[in-house]
């Protein structure tokens, strides 16, 4: 990582245990962390914050999910460079991932390791 510029990562879930401790544990790897536990707000978010990586949970409202949230970055010109990570406690979802154009897939629970080595390969 470059130690001129920390890297600024969003993180979207709806539980709040969970954007808190990784909050704290990115925060102490050297990483700008900011959270969002819904999608009300993202596109606004995006742009206004610049985040350097996305992270965002499959499931978090039945009106929209991680997924559709992810193609529709991924499929506008302004964003669409932007790394994704999307992330579920269900593992089944690592090839949908794929068709929504994540960059990333991590299945809940996982390691802290896991999670540091694939922000280290997208950013």
């Amino acid at each position: 990582m470059n130690v001129n510029k920390k890297h600024k990562i969003l993180i979207v879930d709806d539980d709040q245990s969970i954007l808190e401790a990784l909050k704290i544990i990115l925060e102490t790897e050297g990483y700008e962390i900011e959270t969002l536990s819904n999608f009300t707000d993202i596109f606004s978010l995006l742009e206004h914050i610049k985040p350097d990586l996305l992270i965002l949970d499959i499931f978090i409202s039945v009106e929209l999910d991680g997924r559709e949230v992810c193609l529709s970055i991924k499929t506008n010109d302004k964003l669409k460079d932007l790394p994704v990570i999307l992330f579920s406690a269900d593992n089944i979802y690592e090839d949908v991932a794929q068709k929504f154009r994540a960059d990333d897939f991590l299945a809940k629970p996982f390691e802290i390791d896991e999670l540091l080595d694939k922000l280290k390969k997208h950013l």
